[in-house]
């Protein structure tokens, strides 16, 4: 009789513990201001597609490598995301790279980021 109660109790138990749910990873946002419009996205070397302006891509929070193409012209680097934030990446293209480089290229900085 003892082992028929403590089996009823483990089981009341584990009934109204309810069933497990997993954590849902933390996500956050990155908003694209590219100029001009048509360069390609990649994100950790995932083709995200086309980079236009305004557009907004959800990640999972942690470091993420950006690549911008455009005409031969490529900006990268790595951006940490916090969750629940969202990250504006600003990137500008000449229209005509020459050589494959952009007149921004003589600068350290590939882009701009922003995370209010």
């Amino acid at each position: 009789m003892r082992a028929w109660i403590r089996s009823l109790l483990l089981l009341a138990v584990a009934l109204s513990a309810g069933p497990a749910v997993a954590k849902p990873k933390a996500k956050a946002q990155l908003v694209l201001q590219v100029k001009p419009a048509g360069a390609r996205v990649y994100i950790d070397n995932h083709d995200m597609g086309e980079a236009s302006a305004g557009r907004t891509i959800d990640l999972s929070a942690g470091v993420h490598v950006i690549r911008l193409v455009y005409k031969g012209d490529e900006r990268e680097e790595p951006i940490k995301f916090e969750a629940g934030r969202k990250t504006t990446y600003s990137v500008h293209f000449d229209e005509e790279p020459k050589g494959g480089k952009s007149a921004d290229d003589d600068l350290d900085l590939p882009g701009s980021v922003d995370s209010p």
